[in-house]
C-alpha cells in the first residue's frame, strides 16, 4: 500500500507542477490593444491655428451623443454616432485601417483618410492625435 501512496503522491506532485507552469501569454503590442470598441470621450480642435492644442480647445463629447470607433482584427472598422440614444438615426461610417509604429491610417469609404498618431494606449484608454489643415 505504501508503494501506491508514493506513486499517487508523485502523480499529484507532477499535476501541481504542470499547473504551476502554465504558458505565459505574449505581451500585447499597441496593434493588439487598438483592436476593439472605443468610445470617444473628448475631441480637440486647434481653434487659434497655432499648431498647439491648449486646454481650452479640448471639449467633451456632447452628453447626448454616443460616438464609438471599432477597430477589427481584419483591418476593417466603423465609426458609429448615435444622438439621443435614437438608434433609428444611427450614423455608421465604415473604414479600413492600418498601423505602422504608432501611426494609424483610417481610410473611410468616402475616400477620406485620417492619419492618427497614437500617443498612448492601454486596455482602457487610448489617446489619438492628428494634424489636419483645411
Amino acid at each position: 500500500m505504501k508503494g501506491v501512496v508514493t506513486i499517487f503522491s508523485f502523480v499529484l506532485g507532477c499535476a501541481v507542477l504542470f499547473a504551476a507552469c502554465t504558458k505565459t501569454e505574449k505581451a500585447q503590442t499597441p496593434y493588439d490593444r487598438v483592436q476593439g470598441k472605443w468610445k470617444k470621450a473628448q475631441y480637440a480642435n486647434d481653434d487659434n491655428n497655432n499648431g498647439i492644442i491648449e486646454a481650452w480647445e479640448i471639449h467633451a463629447v456632447q452628453s447626448n451623443m454616443d460616438n464609438e470607433l471599432t477597430f477589427s482584427n481584419d483591418s476593417t472598422g466603423k465609426e458609429t454616432i448615435v444622438i439621443d440614444k435614437n438608434l433609428s438615426n444611427e450614423n455608421i461610417f465604415t473604414f479600413r485601417w492600418r498601423m505602422y509604429g504608432t501611426t494609424i491610417y483610417v481610410d473611410y469609404s468616402a475616400h477620406d483618410t485620417i492619419v492618427y498618431n497614437m500617443t498612448s494606449v492601454s486596455s482602457q484608454d487610448m489617446t489619438l492625435t492628428t494634424q489636419t489643415s483645411l
